[in-house]
């Protein structure tokens, strides 16, 4: 079947037989008068019926055009042999092609298999392993994105946030947008909290799918809830699990902390926001397994060797009402 796709790819309306094209034709009146009949019944015109069905149409899909054995092959020749020319010089394109009918059979079909790798990678795309490549990938598909949002903002008055996060422990998470909506971003911390339980929601089902662990019990929702409720025995573990203890200064280590003290705080003591900047005045709440020797307050101004203190008690943190 591919092999005849790839046949009607290079077929032209030239190559059709009379009788071919005629069917063809009689298929065409068949669906104009269909269309008539419809506009008829519906007291529409049947202009207004086609551009309705041109413009919601299923997009065609565009079949990815397969690399040669000549490709290589004119690939190769020009990096060697028409180095010193142009692709535009006079008799540059026809020395290349026959050079190639020059080919004897072994040569030929060599190419022919350097193209059926190529084709294979491209069919077979995969994980990145590299984490630095991986990484290229995506600031540059990240750099288009960014485009598309722009323009879009532009041409159609619209505004986006996307916020990327990482199913495995390398890549950070990352946020971007067209320029107002990464000003809400920058305004409302909302979306910002939404990143740590975002990420350990993707490891669970990346986790799921691979058949590291069962499946998440519940629907979505509840599923999140129960990753992010500190009341679930398999809950807070399963942040800390994903907290890289070796990059306690890290922006993600300072979000996975703060979302775990927000979650001991709301659910020990039903309380909203945590004080830090009062916490020595404030008479209602205690905190017990906090490090004694540093003082309480937000992670983010905490010092490096206090950071890796509160890490290591982190699991033992509560609070209470004094």
């Amino acid at each position: 079947m591919d092999s005849d796709s790839d046949n009607n790819d290079n077929f032209k309306v030239a190559d059709l037989s009379p009788e071919v094209f005629e069917k063809i034709q009689l298929l065409q009146e068949k669906h104009d008068t269909e269309i008539e009949l419809l506009a008829s019944e519906l007291n529409l015109q049947s202009h207004f019926i086609k551009d309705i069905m041109k413009d919601y149409r299923a997009p065609a899909i565009k079949k990815p055009r397969k690399i040669s054995g000549f490709n290589v092959w004119q690939n190769n020749w020009w990096e060697n042999v028409g180095k010193s020319m142009q692709i535009l010089d006079s008799g540059a394109q026809q020395m290349c092609a026959s050079s190639w009918k020059e080919l004897n059979d072994d040569d030929r079909i060599h190419f022919e298999n350097e193209a059926k790798k190529l084709n294979n990678l491209k069919d077979n795309e995969s994980y990145i392993i590299n984490a630095k490549a991986r990484k290229t990938k995506l600031d540059k598909a990240i750099q288009e994105m960014r485009k598309m949002f722009r323009l879009l903002q532009v041409t159609c008055g619209m505004e986006f946030i996307a916020i990327t996060v990482s199913n495995n422990s390398e890549l950070r998470s990352h946020w971007f947008g067209s320029s107002i909506g990464e000003e809400f971003y920058h305004s409302y911390n909302i979306l910002n909290e939404a990143i740590v339980p975002f990420r350990c929601f993707s490891i669970l089902k990346k986790q799921e799918k691979d058949g590291v662990i069962k499946s998440i019990t519940g629907t979505s929702n509840n599923a999140l809830e129960n990753i992010m409720n500190p009341t679930n025995p398999e809950s807070t573990p399963t942040l800390l699990n994903y907290i890289n203890y070796a990059k306690p200064n890290s922006r993600e280590t300072r979000d996975k902390v703060r979302a775990i003290l927000r979650k001991k705080f709301d659910e020990d003591v039903q309380g909203g926001i945590i004080p830090y900047k009062n916490w020595k005045e404030q008479i209602l709440y205690k905190i017990v397994g906090w490090p004694s020797d540093v003082e309480f307050k937000d992670y983010a101004n905490l010092k490096s060797d206090e950071r890796s203190k509160v890490l290591e008690s982190l699991d033992n943190i509560k609070f209470g009402f004094q």
